[in-house]
């Protein structure tokens, strides 16, 4: 597990680059039936968008229940900060014995690289029945996303947040909030970096 922190952790440091701000609300496109990453929970949502490589479309999406580590950190300090964040996660899961923990992930809130500031979350889908000792349960709000099927290597994620900053700019949008990373599988146990998969969001309105 702790190698898959350290993964999570330079996922993290890679993407250092300027977040410019941009606003819209488009239609929101009809999912693909064959399902990557499908998540039910009482809150009834579900993450389904193929297996399309690249943007896939604006998709309203729900709120999602989640245990979270909010923490900010020198950029020479982050792997240790990550790694420590998903540790905390994992311990409290453990001792909540919350079930079915599904996709974990992170929330960007800044590049500064002097005072990086991020979120940790795992998505679950009951609520704790007692306070965790390292995080704390978030609703992560419902917001309509810009949604980019990331498959590969983590270090090249700062292409895809590039790539959905110029797809906001050309299309009018305007950016309303952080960009969310979700991972779908685990690269400590599938070997074949090509199918690693980050679906990566960033709310937009018109």
């Amino acid at each position: 597990m702790k190698n898959l922190f350290r993964f999570l952790a330079l996922s993290l440091i890679c993407l250092v680059v300027s977040c410019s701000q941009g606003s819209q609300k488009e239609e929101s496109p009809k999912a693909d039936s064959s399902a990557v990453s499908k998540i039910d929970s009482v809150y009834h949502y579900q993450l389904i968008y193929g297996e399309q490589a690249g943007l896939v479309g604006i998709y309203k999406v729900p709120e999602m229940l989640s245990l979270c580590i909010l923490d900010s950190a020198h950029l020479s300090k982050m792997p240790q900060k990550v790694e420590a964040a998903y540790h905390g996660l994992q311990v409290d899961l453990s001792a909540l014995a919350v079930p079915h923990p599904t996709v974990s992930g992170q929330i960007v809130y800044t590049s500064d690289s002097s005072n990086f500031k991020f979120e940790c979350f795992q998505l679950i889908n009951t609520l704790p029945k007692s306070q965790p000792k390292y995080s704390k349960p978030v609703v992560l709000e419902a917001e309509q996303m810009l949604v980019f099927n990331h498959y590969g290597l983590y270090q090249y994620l700062p292409d895809t947040y590039m790539a959905m900053l110029n797809y906001v700019k050309s299309h009018n949008l305007k950016q309303v909030g952080a960009f969310r990373e979700y991972y779908v599988n685990d690269p400590t146990k599938e070997k074949d970096s090509k199918k690693w998969l980050t679906v990566v969001m960033l709310p937009v309105r018109k």
